[in-house]
């Protein structure tokens, strides 16, 4: 499948509240992002398979490469490799999940694969991350979604037991924010809370000013979640070989003023070259990369630093 690249297109934004299906799905299915993202989904003429639906971020171009792709639905992975030339396809890493009553989600072009073929997994848990993988196509980031019937047929993309809007509006840009959330209490769901934090640490003894701050009034509030209890370094630059201002420990409270693009860092999130000026007080910041600040949704939070 190639995505082709068409005029911008209206923007529509709605809930998923298309006419529930004849049938409706056993499987309870979500949007295949992570709880509380915001996102578009499209399908037009000349896509293939004709159901399949595309997905991107809100920035355009390949801004979201990175953003989590979560399991529609509960069940049991029956495909995850890298569909080389010789397949004649363009899929990339892709997915396939079997849910209990014998439909499958289908998840290509993902940048890298966090599941096996045979791992059981439940709605909402990370397979992957949006990305532009092809070994046919030269493609902007993107994620290429298909529903598939017990026999194997590409059919209309359901959600919460409704057709997906795509459909309905061939050719615009539907926007989404996702509810593929925690199971708790029935009824809706509602997004994860954001954990209790810890007071913002005074600087350690010997440490460094920081940078000065722009001139950006808003602040972000965020949490530092790290691996194993080993602290983070805060930075006065967007690398990791810049001088340490200050070392966050999991469960910290900081401030982002602005974010920027500096060196790729794997973290507890995944992979990206986004790093977070933190307010330090006093006027000073610090760097801190992305990959371990939970901020409750992928991408940019905060301006660009000047």
């Amino acid at each position: 499948m190639r995505r082709s690249l068409i005029p911008a297109v209206l923007l529509t934004s709605v809930t998923l509240t298309g006419v529930a299906a004849g049938s409706a799905q056993a499987a309870d299915l979500r949007l295949p992002f992570a709880c509380g993202a915001q996102f578009t989904g499209k399908t037009y003429s000349g896509h293939s398979p004709q159901n399949a639906i595309d997905y991107n971020g809100l920035g355009g171009g390949n801004s979201d490469l990175g953003m989590k792709i979560v399991a529609a639905g509960s069940g049991t992975v029956t495909k995850s490799l890298y569909y080389s030339k010789a397949s004649n396809v363009g899929y990339g890493n892709a997915i396939e999940i079997r849910h209990g009553d014998g439909t499958r989600t289908f998840y290509a072009h993902l940048r890298d694969r966090k599941v096996k073929v045979g791992d059981k997994v439940s709605r909402g848990q990370l397979i992957g991350h949006l990305g532009n993988s092809s070994a046919k196509y030269n493609l902007l980031a993107h994620l290429h979604y298909e529903q598939r019937s017990s026999s194997g047929a590409v059919v209309k993309a359901q959600f919460n037991g409704r057709t997906a809007p795509e459909y309905a509006r061939f050719g615009s840009a539907v926007s989404h924010k996702s509810d593929n959330c925690p199971k708790s209490t029935p009824g809706p769901s509602t997004p994860t809370p954001t954990p209790t934090p810890n007071p913002t640490p005074a600087p350690p003894s010997g440490g460094g000013i920081g940078v000065a701050l722009p001139s950006i009034s808003t602040r972000f509030r965020a949490t530092v979640r790290t691996d194993n209890g080993l602290p983070v370094s805060a930075r006065k630059d967007a690398r990791t070989s810049a001088a340490v201002v200050r070392k966050f420990k999991n469960g910290d409270a900081v401030r982002i003023v602005c974010q920027k693009r500096g060196q790729t860092v794997t973290g507890k999130y995944g992979t990206s070259n986004l790093w977070d000026l933190v307010d330090l007080g006093g006027g000073r910041g610090a760097y801190i990369t992305d990959t371990y600040v939970y901020t409750g949704r992928d991408g940019r939070v905060a301006p660009a630093c000047p």
